[in-house]
């Protein structure tokens, strides 16, 4: 089995995911299509003065009630464009998060899962969502968590792509990469692709509009074979500054 790991998917083969933005002049044609126009800032933010019809959601509760846009296109709005970023991407996040007040890091779900053979626990609620990927001689087996449900499914022998909404074939990534992936044997040109800012992009970079730039810092190739496992590591920074 082989796996390769850019920012936001896993892709594996087994032998047996950005925030669009709109121009002003833009909005008034999506919202007249049925979208909702958000603005994040603070009440008092607000109240001094906002956009007829717009709904008001400070960023701090954006989180926790992203549940109530679910299906629903949202176009996002604050003062500079920094929280609305913020905000549009937690809306984009697929699954409910936990609570911050009890939240644990989901790094030990690997560990476990590779100590054990097994799966995930039952109580996962302190678990922002995931997806968990456990392989044996035999099959491979896929985890999701979406934050108040969990789901196992089989994978099929072959070339499959996880994306952060699963195994998803809208995904932009999914659409552009999976066939590419599928055809090549040897995976290591990807990590050299250029970064694109592109939703379809496999190696993302991004400039924001506060100067932070928004990128994939690394790619991971595993490849299991009975004779050994190989890991090979791209650190995607490391000209960044020359």
């Amino acid at each position: 089995m082989s796996v390769i790991y850019p920012w936001g998917c896993v892709v594996f083969r087994w032998r047996s995911a950005q925030t669009p933005e709109i121009a002003v002049d833009r909005l008034d044609a999506a919202r007249a299509a049925g979208a909702l126009l958000l603005d994040v800032r603070e009440p008092a933010e607000f109240a001094s003065g906002h956009v007829p019809g717009a709904v008001n959601l400070p960023l701090g509760r954006v989180a926790a009630e992203a549940h109530r846009f679910a299906g629903r296109s949202v176009c996002v709005i604050c003062r500079s464009g920094q929280r609305s970023l913020r905000a549009a991407a937690l809306l984009n996040g697929h699954g409910k998060p936990a609570d911050e007040t009890v939240k644990v890091s989901r790094g030990d779900l690997a560990l476990r899962a590779a100590y054990t053979g097994e799966g995930p626990g039952a109580d996962l609620s302190r678990y922002d969502p995931f997806h968990l990927v456990l392989a044996d001689l035999g099959q491979v087996l896929m985890w999701s968590w979406n934050g108040e449900r969990l789901t196992t499914s089989p994978l099929p022998a072959g070339t499959s792509m996880v994306v952060n909404s699963g195994l998803d074939p809208e995904s932009e990534r999914v659409a552009a990469y999976l066939p590419r992936f599928r055809a090549a044997e040897d995976w290591s040109a990807f990590a050299a692709e250029p970064p694109s800012g592109d939703r379809g992009a496999l190696i993302i970079r991004r400039e924001l509009p506060d100067g932070r730039v928004f990128a994939s810092l690394s790619v991971m190739r595993v490849s299991i074979a009975p004779e050994g496992v190989t890991y090979d590591f791209t650190d995607l920074t490391a000209d960044q500054d020359r």
